[in-house]
């Protein structure tokens, strides 16, 4: 396994009848014995958080969606094992000053503003495209390039906005208001590769 491969591992939706195939995984960052992964395709449209109100990653409904029924409904009791329990720093939004809030304990989890400019190198890498389950759920599509928006997890300009990646894969730090609906999710997860090796 290397930067840049694109893996399988665990199971979601695909298509629009919600057929089931392999999640695709690119790789972003490798260690000794863990590796870093983002879902490749924008695998579901969900709000960063249902309520319009004041909100870090630690309370929002996401981070809660992403852990408890991604997660038990993604992978085998086998392959949430290897999904390690990651320290999340939640920086606050450097040009807003917004805060990020407390860090957290997450297994599943968005990138963070920080973690976007770190893993990708260009706006044509962060680009997503959605699977035909995601893009039916009336996810935001630009004809021109068939991509999406996705959330990250960093705050926007105000405390109920959440940062974002447009669909030309601008890294967009003034935010979209947290209960918007036609944003993408693609989860990240560290994972245990010393059985890989």
């Amino acid at each position: 396994m290397e930067k840049g491969d694109i893996i399988k591992f665990g199971s979601y939706p695909w298509y629009s009848n919600g057929n089931i195939l392999p999640i695709e995984w690119l790789v972003l960052d490798i260690t000794e014995n863990k590796a870093l992964l983002i879902s490749y395709f924008g695998i579901a449209l969900k709000k960063y958080h249902y309520e319009f109100v004041n909100i870090t990653w630690e309370d929002c409904d996401l981070r809660k969606w992403l852990n408890y029924d991604f997660i038990n409904t993604a992978f085998s009791e086998d392959e949430a094992k290897k999904i390690k329990v990651s320290e999340l720093k939640n920086e606050d939004n450097r040009k807003y000053r917004t805060k990020g809030g407390n860090s957290t304990r997450d297994r599943v989890f968005c990138l963070s503003i920080a973690e976007a400019e770190q893993y990708f190198d260009s706006d044509e890498d962060k680009q997503c495209r959605l699977t035909s389950y995601a893009r039916n759920q009336s996810t935001y599509v630009n004809d021109s390039n068939n991509c999406c928006y996705w959330w990250l997890r960093s705050p926007g300009h105000i405390q109920n906005d959440a940062a974002y990646i447009n669909s030309g894969g601008v890294l967009r730090l003034v935010g979209i208001p947290v209960i918007s609906a036609e944003l993408a999710v693609r989860p990240a997860i560290w994972i245990d590769i010393t059985s890989r090796k």
